[in-house]
């Protein structure tokens, strides 16, 4: 990837993310900045389909590299579980992941 996009990207998270810790499941904990996402989402069960809100984060995966479902993270005092399982973009820049309240 090119250089001068990667520093765009870190750019946009110091100026657009707000800080929070990451906590692997491990105990390690990782200070990090999180941009926060509140898409609505149309979820099927049956022949219903719902439009639910969900809470999604992007991370730099420069300082989480491997997120897993259970961890768990803390953004504006507040505490999240990730739910389900973290996805990447196409560069594998930034992992998504949706939290749960912890």
């Amino acid at each position: 990837m090119a250089q001068p996009f990667v520093r765009l990207l870190v750019s946009t998270f110091l100026h657009l993310g707000v800080p929070g810790t990451y906590r692997r499941a491990d105990g390690a904990e990782i200070t990090t900045r999180f941009i926060t996402k509140t898409p609505d989402v149309v979820a099927s069960f049956g022949d219903t389909r719902l439009v639910m809100a969900t809470q999604r984060f992007d991370l730099l995966a420069r300082d989480v590299p491997d997120p897993q479902a259970g961890d768990r993270f803390t953004v504006n005092g507040e505490g999240w579980q990730v739910v389900g399982e973290p996805l990447a973009d196409r560069d594998r820049l930034v992992w998504t992941v949706t939290g749960a309240p912890a």
